[in-house]
């Protein structure tokens, strides 16, 4: 059977390298999978795929599209910072944006994942004369940026229907135990989404953070889904070097000990916010203990530039995860131009993905014109398949990879401290 993804790092790494990570890798996944970890309170995400389209939940997340529906509503505004944001934008914008093939059920926009009150402004007078739907998601009920938002989409929705309409119109997604947003969705009437309590937010992906807004839009979840069990399968693998998820792992952390940053780029813009999720899941890593490669997301060729600047003043070299189709399904066939003889002639009778390939080769300063440090993943169609198996790939990786480090992949104590505070700093302004 064809790998679902083709991982190639042949540029950067010896099968030799990786073998000897086999025995530490399966120990760990063994515990992983008995749940024997001292972190096991923290492993609620890793069965979510394996039941999410059979139980209750997602059966009323399908009565709220369909009701949703027949009210005609035609924008939903998801509100939410951090990773509750970056799940649901990703998945959009992945699927849906710039995509004529492919239109969303219901457009779906986002607010709270910043303080600008002109970005908020523009938002709220977008679905001033829209009819709108709200999904706020916060996990620990108070977060200061998603307050802000929630409060003034709640305040416009219910100046426009009144408060008994507006409140079918509100799906709060939050912690299944008790939090202030939880207790003003019973006082209101407004549907609750619950989440696993010790499930955080990075590893949310298959919970209602990912799926309902994905529902709303009209994605197969189906697929989904069936992309991540993909992913699960091939973690499972007690062959390494049939284990893409943990031969990624023990690529990140061979390379880590001669480089110290690693890009996540693509051909195509769709990966962008794929990358600011993966960015944000491994500097989680990377921030404990200075271990590891610090992330960082760049499309290519866009960001060549910042790749060689950044490059130049790094003490270590660098590399590049590439995400890279095996071929184009819309390309361009460049014709030859006698005008553009003298200039780039070198492209005729090529198309955009031997250019890109060509350019990465030729310009890229990471591979010092030798291409000797990119890793590929070559990947055959962008779809709701796809994002699935790439989301649950790298959840996965990151686990082990943290291990690897003797790092607690799950603890966020840096980014409570600074939520707690941010509330402290703002109440005490107060007085």
């Amino acid at each position: 059977m064809d790998e679902f993804v083709e991982l190639d790092f042949s540029k950067v790494a010896n099968i030799e390298d990786l073998k000897k990570y086999e025995s530490k890798v399966l120990n760990i996944n063994s515990i992983l999978n008995s749940s024997k970890l001292l972190e096991k309170e923290n492993l609620d995400w890793m069965n979510l795929e394996e039941n999410i389209l059979e139980n209750a939940l997602y059966t009323k997340m399908q009565g709220i599209v369909k009701n949703w529906k027949n009210q005609n509503i035609e924008v939903l505004v998801v509100i939410g910072i951090g990773p509750e944001y970056l799940i649901p934008k990703t998945t959009y914008e992945f699927l849906f944006r710039n995509n004529k093939n492919k239109k969303p059920n219901i457009e779906i926009i986002f607010a709270g994942q910043n303080i600008s009150s002109e970005y908020l402004v523009k938002t709220l007078k977008y679905v001033e004369n829209k009819r709108f739907a709200i999904n706020v998601i916060n996990k620990n009920g108070n977060t200061l940026e998603t307050s802000i938002a929630f409060r003034e989409f709640r305040k416009l929705l219910e100046h426009k229907i009144g408060s008994e309409l507006a409140k079918k119109l509100i799906v709060v997604t939050t912690d299944i135990s008790k939090n202030i947003l939880s207790d003003l969705s019973i006082v209101k009437g407004y549907e609750k989404l619950g989440i696993v309590q010790n499930l955080s937010n990075y590893f949310a992906v298959f919970s209602p953070i990912g799926i309902f807004p994905l529902m709303v839009a009209g994605g197969n979840i189906e697929k989904f889904i069936n992309g991540a069990k993909i992913a699960i399968n091939e973690a499972n693998q007690e062959n390494l070097l049939k284990n893409n998820p943990y031969l990624y792992a023990c690529l990140r952390h061979f390379l880590s000990k001669k480089n110290s940053v690693e890009y996540l780029s693509s051909f195509e813009k769709e990966f962008n916010y794929f990358g600011e999720w993966w960015k944000q899941l491994f500097a989680e890593n990377y921030g404990k203990d200075d271990k590891g490669l610090l992330p960082v997301n760049a499309t290519f060729s866009t960001d060549i530039f910042l790749l060689e600047n950044m490059d130049n003043n790094l003490k270590n070299e660098s590399i590049i995860t590439l995400f890279v189709p095996k071929k184009y399904n819309n390309d361009i066939f460049i014709e030859r131009s006698i005008k553009a003889k003298k200039y780039i002639n070198f492209i005729d009778g090529k198309n955009f993905l031997d250019v890109n390939y060509e350019n990465l080769i030729k310009l890229n300063p990471l591979n010092k014109f030798n291409n000797l440090n990119t890793i590929y993943f070559k990947y055959n169609k962008k779809d709701e398949e796809l994002l699935g198996y790439l989301f649950q790939f790298f959840l996965r990786s990151y686990i082990i990879n943290a291990y690897l480090n003797d790092i607690n992949p799950f603890a966020q104590s840096g980014a409570e401290v600074f939520k707690v505070n941010m509330v402290k700093i703002n109440q005490n302004n107060e007085n």
